[in-house]
């Protein structure tokens, strides 16, 4: 009897367990509820380092000193797979990034099955009538940033992915000229940036005139340095960084109605696919200046702002040995592999170029042992420079490496876990309180 009791009674306290937990459950449910719905986000930045893996974070954080991206309270990594496949290129992981859904590689915002268009996060900012910017320092219609305005089959289809930038109305747009404009995919059809300015758009090609725009100024474009911007590592100190295309984002952007701004640092990846990990890192920490511009306002904002930092995916499969020093080597190197290649199509001293540009003591028979063709030789000083600084390679391609995410801000507390990429977006959207 009384172990009948004691089982009863056993059960009597797991039933009062089981209500309490459900109630504190209750109790959270309605705390996140209020804190997603109804917290006035006003002001969201997502972060794009294309390329950018743990490896390329984690070197970059030891070789600077610090990543402000790394120091943010919420951390957590995503997963990064395209539909049906394993490794996925930029178009589809930017596509799940601005749209919360798989497409395959290649596609840009169009569903794969049907080819019909999904509404991107930006879409839904705009139509609700907040203002929009999209930052790179590549082409401006390359995929990571037309994955936001764009609705194509090929992320190669540049003529009409520039129209479609275009037709978005967005309002705010920075970055490398679009390729559409290019003769190779314009095709005599009319000039994309006077298309442009037709639709209402202030097209500046120039660093003081684009310095000098202030709040009001309306629809802008700012191209000021070609196709894309210099690698930070090249990068003359009179020219736009994309810190300082952000901060004008931030500037002509900010008003009542409030802003979603994408930054891409683009450049990360066009490093990595060449393994050079100094000029991959600058371009980290190119991104982190830009981050670090959105902390500023944050700062300013902190009951209004939502800022998310992550990759669309990891490239070059980079490993770092940072149990020792070895990595800081890479400081004797002073400019990018397409420099190098710059340089070297000059002729000239190659042994003294050799050293200038890697800080690497070889003679001319060990140059000719590599070869001298304009770009494979930079590849080979590269790796050499790299495995005495203790980092490796496992491609010159995308990888399926989890990708971190990072977040500060109002809600921030849901991006910390482990998760798809297709999550990103809908969990921005869940904190704004709207819906796709």
């Amino acid at each position: 009897m009384n172990f009948l009791l004691g089982g009863w009674m056993t059960k009597g306290k797991l039933f009062r367990a089981l209500l309490l937990t459900l109630f504190l459950t209750f109790l959270l449910s309605l705390s996140s509820s209020s804190a997603l719905g109804e917290a006035k986000v006003k002001y969201v930045f997502l972060f794009i380092g294309d390329g950018m893996g743990e490896g390329q974070r984690a070197l970059a954080h030891a070789f600077y000193g610090k990543l402000v991206m790394n120091d943010l309270p919420v951390q957590g990594f995503i997963t990064t797979q395209p539909l049906g496949g394993r490794i996925t290129d930029s178009a589809a992981s930017a596509t799940a990034l601005a749209t919360g859904k798989k497409v395959l590689n290649g596609f840009l915002s169009v569903d794969s099955s049907d080819f019909s268009k999904l509404t991107t996060l930006a879409e839904v900012f705009k139509a609700r009538g907040i203002g929009v910017g999209i930052v790179t320092n590549t082409p401006i219609d390359d995929a990571t940033p037309a994955a936001f305005y764009s609705h194509q089959r090929s992320r190669l289809s540049y003529y009409e992915i520039s129209l479609d930038m275009i037709r978005s109305g967005f309002d705010y747009f920075a970055g490398g000229s679009p390729l559409g404009n290019h003769e190779r995919y314009r095709k005599r059809r009319p000039d994309i940036l006077s298309l442009a300015k037709a639709n209402g758009y202030r097209v500046v090609r120039d660093k003081v005139e684009a310095e000098s725009l202030k709040a009001g100024a309306g629809k802008v474009m700012i191209f000021d340095q070609g196709a894309a911007l210099y690698y930070e590592i090249d990068r003359p100190k009179d020219t736009l960084s994309l810190a300082d295309l952000t901060r004008k984002a931030i500037e002509l952007l900010y008003g009542p109605h409030g802003f979603f701004i994408m930054v891409e640092g683009g450049k990360i990846d066009w490093a990595c696919h060449a393994n050079d990990a100094l000029t991959a890192i600058a371009e980290v920490k190119a991104l982190d200046e830009a981050v670090e511009e959105a902390l500023e306002f944050l700062r300013k904002h902190p009951e209004e702002t939502l800022i998310v930092v992550t990759a669309d995916h990891e490239c070059g499969g980079m490993r770092v040995d940072l149990s020792g020093e070895r990595f800081r080597l890479l400081k004797h190197q002073t400019m990018s592999y397409a420099r190098f290649n710059r340089e070297l199509s000059k002729g000239g001293d190659i042994v003294g170029l050799v050293k200038r540009a890697f800080g690497l003591n070889l003679t001319e028979s060990e140059i000719k042992t590599l070869g001298d063709e304009v770009g494979s030789l930079a590849l080979k000083l590269i790796r050499i420079l790299n495995e005495r600084a203790g980092i490796n390679w496992g491609t010159r391609g995308h990888t399926d490496a989890p990708v971190p995410i990072s977040a500060i801000g109002v809600g921030a507390q849901i991006f910390s876990g482990f998760y798809d990429n297709t999550e990103v977006p809908m969990r921005i959207i869940r904190i704004v309180g709207l819906t796709f």
